[in-house]
C-alpha cells in the first residue's frame, strides 16, 4: 500500500507539509508544547555556545536530528505560536537541544 492511501482509512488524516525554517533546515508543521525546559545550543556540539533556555510549556516545531542532537524552530516568548505559517522575512529563530524533548501534542 502506498503511503498516500493511508490517508483514505478511517482515523487517518493526510500529512501536513513541514514547515519552511532558516538555515535550510526541514522542520515539522504542528507546534508542541515543552514539558520540561530545554537549553538551546548555536550548534550541534558540546561545546557549542548555549543561546537561551526555554522554560516549560514553550511551544517549539521539531526539525532535523544529528546523532544525539535535536534542531528545533520556536516563536520567540510573547510571540503567537504560527512558525508553521511565517513568511521567511519572519521566520521563527532556531536552535539545537541534546537528547530527547519530552513534549506535549494538541489537536
Amino acid at each position: 500500500m502506498a503511503w498516500g492511501a493511508l490517508a483514505a482509512l478511517p482515523g487517518c488524516a493526510p500529512t501536513t507539509p513541514a514547515a519552511p525554517a532558516p538555515a535550510g533546515l526541514v522542520c515539522a508543521a504542528e507546534a508542541e508544547q515543552l514539558l520540561e525546559p530545554v537549553t538551546v545550543h548555536a550548534a550541534p556540539a558540546p561545546r557549542s555556545a548555549p543561546l537561551l533556555e526555554l522554560a516549560r510549556g514553550h511551544f517549539v516545531y521539531r526539525c532535523e536530528r544529528q546523532g544525539d542532537w535535536l534542531a528545533i524552530m520556536f516563536p520567540p516568548p510573547g510571540e503567537p505560536v504560527d512558525c508553521a505559517q511565517r513568511p521567511p522575512t519572519r521566520a521563527c529563530p532556531t536552535g539545537w537541544v541534546q537528547g530527547d524533548l519530552t513534549t506535549a501534542i494538541f489537536g
